[in-house]
């Protein structure tokens, strides 16, 4: 069945959305077949085939099963082949990000949970399964401040998070909209303190861009634009998002406390 597994994912994706409701029933108990079983096979397959199917189905569909069985493939698939699927991500990550505006929380809680597993290192040993359902998709994975650390793994987890900031300095609207759901599931995700690290640090290369534009222009007029396209504005914008994520999440409840306690052992 692996040759043709791209084949009969297209057919099955396309019966997701069928106006008959045990059409639809049967197109999903099969899926999760299909994906289980390639889940589960030790043979090759070829990732192109069915990326091309998945990636269509998600551009093309505008039905949430449709869209949810999609992006619980893609998953599965950097779950299974992480080294593999990476020569890919440079053209998943644009339809990912395009993806954080759709309408429906569930499809972009899920995309979420794929960007994550992009930003995560493929040498780490405990990943969240693939899940087959939207109760199971909302699993969650914190890993250690760390494990994003190191050569290409650390420069895709930073990747990941520049596109989200650049997205969100495009698209204000969606920084209103959706800013603080997809930040709070990256944070659990991932490490929230991990995140807050590498965005500040992002966020904070704007000042370092206008000091060295001020050095070298000879100027004192302020550039509107950093080379990563973050405003003045914009900056100012997501750092008061971050506080108040920061302050009134229940999602970032321990770092809070490890914020109070490393004050507590300053006074001290």
């Amino acid at each position: 069945l692996l040759p043709y597994h791209a084949e009969v994912l297209g057919a099955i994706m396309r019966c997701l959305s069928d106006a008959e409701a045990e059409i639809r029933q049967v197109a999903d108990r099969t899926n999760g077949d299909l994906l289980t079983l390639v889940q589960e096979t030790g043979g090759m397959f070829e990732l192109s085939p069915l990326l091309d199917t998945l990636t269509g189905e998600l551009l093309g569909k505008d039905d949430v099963p449709t869209k949810m069985a999609a992006l619980r493939w893609i998953n599965m698939l950097l779950e299974k082949r992480k080294g593999d699927m990476n020569q890919f991500i440079p053209d998943l990550l644009p339809l990912l990000l395009r993806t954080l505006s759709d309408s429906s929380d569930a499809v972009v809680l899920l995309n979420v949970q794929v960007l994550s597993r992009i930003s995560l290192s493929h040498t780490e040993k405990e990943q969240p399964p693939t899940r087959t359902d939207e109760q199971q998709d909302a699993t969650t994975t914190v890993t250690d401040g760390n494990d994003a650390g190191g050569g290409a793994e650390e420069n895709q987890f930073q990747m990941v998070l520049n596109a989200i900031l650049g997205l969100f300095a495009a698209d204000r609207k969606l920084l209103e909209m959706r800013g603080s759901l997809v930040i709070r599931k990256l944070c659990v995700l991932l490490n929230a303190q991990s995140v807050y690290i590498r965005m500040a640090d992002a966020l904070s290369s704007y000042e370092s861009s206008v000091s060295t534009n001020n050095v070298n222009n000879n100027s004192n007029m302020e550039p509107s634009l950093k080379d990563g396209g973050f405003t003045l504005e914009f900056v100012a914008t997501m750092v008061q998002t971050l506080n108040l994520i920061l302050l009134t999440a229940p999602e970032l409840h321990a770092l809070r406390t490890i914020l109070a306690k490393s004050f507590e052992e300053k006074e001290s």
